[in-house]
């Protein structure tokens, strides 16, 4: 019974009370860096210095390192080298396969299989 005293005791004094927040919200966020509730409808709202740091830009570009660099055109010369190969492959059999030799080529079997025919006929 002193137990259930003891709770109703806590839970009236600080929280009926207004004592202390359960629900409060964290004052500091997991970066340590302090968060303003100004609005408990519209959720946290950015410090100054969020703000000032979310208008902040880059001044320059860093460069990559030499190393990677000469990688990444390794890499592009082997893709451009690659799409210039199918392309030069498929312009070859293109070029082999000449459109007007496959039609005498099919003419040709035409007039054979006709031939063939009325020589069987006869």
């Amino acid at each position: 019974m002193q137990k259930l005293r003891n709770i109703y005791k806590n839970f009236y004094e600080n929280v009926v009370k207004g004592g202390q927040k359960i629900d409060a919200p964290p004052k500091y966020n997991f970066k340590g860096q302090k968060q303003d509730y100004k609005d408990f409808q519209r959720g946290p709202q950015l410090t100054r210095e969020q703000l000032a740091q979310n208008q902040k830009l880059d001044e320059e570009l860093k460069p990559q390192s030499r190393e990677l660099r000469l990688k990444n055109a390794f890499y592009f010369c082997i893709y451009m080298g690659w799409f210039a190969g199918v392309i030069l492959f498929v312009m070859y059999r293109l070029g082999s396969d000449e459109i007007g030799d496959m039609e005498r080529s099919a003419k040709e079997r035409i007039r054979l299989r006709e031939s063939l025919k009325k020589e069987n006929q006869k």
